[in-house]
């Protein structure tokens, strides 16, 4: 009765530790982190380290390590020089494939690439008015996500990408561009 007993323990303690490492397929979270500007807004905007916010980072394997992977995020820079308030901003819906390399059971790199819908602005404030110049432009961005599981359900991201479009904002044919840096938490997927 005693090597029952130890054996249904140890039965129901291998089931329980098999739920909580269970590989899920993909994630949805929220990131936050800076934003460094490259092409027109550091060249002409004048723009320095910003801010970014990815409001939906959503990646889903479909078999083995493939899959497909969207982004909708936001981003801002401010001026370093003007004494007037200028700042420039962009934000994006994109969709692509993704690459997930498994490193242990708890984390994963999530290797993809984007295209998509680009809006950018550029707004700068008078004494008295303010203007206002808007482009909306296709897309694209390189980068990964790194997410380690630290319950059941949830785990934590880290992300870096590489955003690039053309903008009309600044030159004719101009490019936006920006390196994000961001961490936060994301809902894992069955």
């Amino acid at each position: 009765m005693k090597m029952f007993l130890s054996i249904l323990t140890l039965l129901v303690a291998l089931k329980s530790l098999s739920q909580t490492i269970e590989d899920k397929k993909g994630y949805i979270g929220i990131t936050l982190g800076p934003a460094f500007p490259l092409a027109d807004i550091k060249d002409k905007g004048d723009g320095g380290t910003g801010l970014n916010i990815n409001l939906v980072n959503f990646g889903y394997t479909f078999g083995k390590n493939i899959g497909i992977s969207a982004l909708w995020s936001g981003g801002a820079h401010l001026s370093k020089s003007l004494q007037e308030d200028a700042i420039s901003s962009y934000g994006t819906l994109l969709i692509g494939p993704l690459y997930r390399i498994p490193i242990t059971e708890k984390s994963h790199i999530h290797v993809k690439a984007m295209i998509g819908s680009v809006y950018s602005a550029f707004e700068y404030k008078f004494e008295v008015s303010r203007a206002e110049i808007q482009s909306l432009s296709i897309g694209y961005s390189f980068g990964a996500v790194y997410t380690y599981s630290f319950s059941k359900n949830w785990c934590l991201m880290l992300n870096t990408d590489y955003l690039s479009a053309k903008s009309s904002l600044f030159v004719d044919n101009g490019k936006i561009a920006a390196i994000n840096v961001n961490a936060g938490v994301g809902f894992r997927l069955k």
